[in-house]
């Protein structure tokens, strides 16, 4: 029995595999459930979107670590090592 894809790469790459395969049988699926432009256009604007909000996290965890740069939760200051 086929399984569903369960993690978000996984169901990504199916859905390539749906446009690509849709696209080079026109003659076995004439009239697909979904448009594959449609498809193709949806998978075009996630890919986009994800890419998006990989780069503004990244921006985010850079920014957060800048600003905590230096801090000391303790109040005391930067201690020297003992020696």
């Amino acid at each position: 029995m086929a399984r569903f894809p369960r993690s978000e790469a996984e169901i990504l790459a199916l859905a390539q595999e749906l446009v690509v395969g849709l696209s080079n049988n026109v003659a076995v699926y004439p009239s697909p459930p979904v448009s594959v432009m449609d498809l193709a256009a949806k998978l075009s604007a996630y890919t986009t979107s994800k890419s998006t909000a990989v780069a503004a996290q990244a921006s985010a965890n850079r920014a957060r670590t800048r600003s905590c740069a230096g801090y000391d939760p303790t109040g005391r200051g930067r201690m020297s090592p003992r020696r």
